[in-house]
């Protein structure tokens, strides 16, 4: 009995003595000895890659302004309670592989689901390694408006809104519009527009209304968002 002890032990000592690793192809070390054309190289192993793609995502997500949101707010969330949902969560898909040739406009009543399809479409990009800033008009326009007369704090804040690679602003014009919030709104609008750089809406006010306010920003969008300018009033406030 001693002696089938003593085998046993014998057998499984090997196997505790061996040091345990998160990755066992590199050891750890992040790198993999390969060799090329009869020299040696150290490879970079590919889980330091996912680790530096896992950081980089979670970099984008904290500057995003959606880290609160961008779980709840997915495709796989999104309700296709009628038809119409069904069609707009399919554009919105389809927007995915065009976001760089195209602006993204959505109109509809409060609680359509708007933030929701438009959210989801931004967090499918930081999947794909792209930064994206979300802008909820009303809050920040304020708070801009607020530094104009701060130079160095007004160009801060407008070149992040410039010149990010996906711009997303929520609630675009919600509330009494005035000259102020025009002239806010163009100097976004007009450098994205020269710069070709993706920027999403979501408004209550169709592209039409928005016509009516500055024909300057309505076209700009109108010409940049084409065939993804949606008016979703067949969907109503889901909220209710």
């Amino acid at each position: 009995m001693r002696a089938e002890i003593e085998k046993i032990i014998a057998n499984i000592r090997p196997t505790l003595s061996e040091p345990v690793y998160d990755c066992p192809i590199c050891k750890d070390t992040g790198y993999i000895e390969t060799v090329i054309d009869g020299y040696e190289y150290a490879k970079e192993c590919e889980c330091q890659i996912r680790e530096r793609e896992q950081k980089r995502q979670e970099k984008y997500i904290a500057e995003s302004g959606l880290q609160t949101v961008l779980d709840s707010m997915t495709f796989d969330t999104y309700e296709e309670t009628e038809k119409a949902n069904a069609n707009l969560k399919a554009t919105a898909r389809a927007y995915l592989n065009e976001y760089q040739d195209y602006w993204w406009y959505i109109s509809g009543v409060s609680g359509c689901g708007k933030t929701h399809i438009t959210t989801a479409i931004c967090g499918e990009l930081i999947k794909q390694g792209i930064p994206v800033h979300y802008m909820q008009w009303r809050d920040e326009s304020t708070e801009i408006k607020s530094l104009v007369n701060d130079d160095a704090k007004y160009g801060e804040k407008m070149r992040r809104l410039k010149k990010v690679n996906v711009l997303y602003i929520d609630d675009f014009f919600k509330g009494a519009v005035t000259e102020a919030d025009i002239k806010l709104a163009f100097e976004i609008i007009n450098a994205r527009y020269i710069a070709k750089l993706p920027t999403l809406f979501s408004s209550e006010l169709s592209v039409a209304e928005i016509l009516d306010i500055d024909e300057a920003i309505a076209g700009r969008i109108n010409q940049r968002a084409d065939k993804y300018v949606l008016n979703v009033r067949k969907i109503g406030n889901r909220r209710l």
